[in-house]
């Protein structure tokens, strides 16, 4: 057993994705929580689209009729809905074109600028959220998440008997019901993505996960279809990272870091892609530069630059100023 606390809290955690529950307590009684499968998802889908049928027939306007008559009252336009995918688009574009990049120069400006989009975003979505009263799609929600919630405890370990029957469910008081689906999401925090990550690079996962070999697909003992999706992301993260340390040599100082080895390996190769492209051109034409880095910058960043001036330093044995008979020259090469 791991002697850190945060290795003796993602074993534990481990232990609880293994078993497909976790414990669980409500006004003082143990009751467990089954893990979300496949199937569950689905009755959940099954569930939002009934309530959704019958919010619709009780009159309960659909999103898309709210946001017509917020247009057509001038309150909420089309025009402005269309600006929130806008730069939704904007803000996916940034942060890949940050991934790409290279030079901590370039990197500033668009960590900057992504900053005051998604300032922006949460600005604007909040004056259209504040706008829009109750709709079906949000009935539907939240009356298929109790329902599901319902569905998610358990009174015994085999997961074999609810804990609530619809009748006692349904007679739950709105203040208590709030109270239990917290502790419910509390339960569950520990299994966001990033420890689980932080699992799948962990000593002790390693170790068992290696004795499987090759064949990983009987490492939870189940068919596939009946793992839950914190053991399939588990296996997932495992096989990912499993060839990552067999085929990319990462430092010891982020081994632990599952976010840093991934950084690592993508900044790695676009890294690598974008160097051999700048020796390249470096090689083929005397006073190449790249996105403001001197030659400096570009041996720093592992570019090949021999048989290649500045452009900089040609400009300064110019005088400082270079015209187009040198910029012909200098590509002539």
């Amino acid at each position: 057993m791991p002697d850190d606390p945060d290795s003796k809290e993602l074993t534990k955690t481990f232990i609880e994705i293994s078993k497909g529950f976790s414990e669980f307590e409500i006004s003082g009684t143990l009751c467990y929580i089954k893990h979300p499968t496949m199937e569950d998802f689905q009755r959940n889908g099954e569930l939002y689209e009934r309530y959704l049928e019958k919010a619709k027939k009780m009159g309960v306007p659909t999103k898309e009729e709210v946001l017509n008559s917020l247009n057509e009252e001038g309150l909420w336009t089309f025009e402005e809905e269309s600006e929130i995918e806008k730069i939704q688009i904007e803000q996916d574009n940034l942060k890949k074109t940050l991934k790409n990049l290279v030079l901590d120069q370039e990197k500033i400006p668009i960590k900057k600028k992504i900053k005051e989009v998604s300032g922006k975003l949460k600005k604007i979505t909040e004056k259209r959220d504040s706008l829009i009263p109750q709709t079906a799609e949000a009935y539907a929600s939240k009356k298929s998440n109790e329902e599901y919630l319902r569905f998610s405890i358990f009174k015994q370990k085999d997961l074999s008997e609810l804990y609530y029957s619809e009748d006692e469910f349904n007679e739950i008081e709105i203040d208590e019901l709030i109270k239990i689906f917290l502790k419910y999401n509390q339960s569950l925090n520990k299994f966001s993505e990033d420890n689980i990550m932080k699992i799948a690079v962990s000593d002790f996962f390693i170790n068992i996960f290696n004795i499987y070999g090759e064949d990983k697909s009987d490492f939870f003992k189940k068919h596939p279809l009946d793992l839950t999706f914190y053991q399939k992301n588990l296996l997932n993260l495992g096989k990912t990272f499993d060839v990552i340390f067999k085929n990319y040599q990462i430092p010891s100082k982020i081994k632990k870091d599952p976010q840093k080895i991934l950084d690592h390996i993508e900044e790695g190769n676009n890294k690598k892609k974008k160097l051999e492209n700048i020796s390249q051109k470096s090689n083929q034409s005397d006073g190449f530069s790249y996105a403001k880095a001197k030659r400096k910058d570009l041996e720093k960043m592992g570019v090949n630059t021999k048989g290649a001036k500045d452009i900089h330093d040609i400009a300064n044995d110019k005088g400082g100023e270079l015209d187009m008979e040198d910029f012909m020259k200098i590509h002539k090469k």
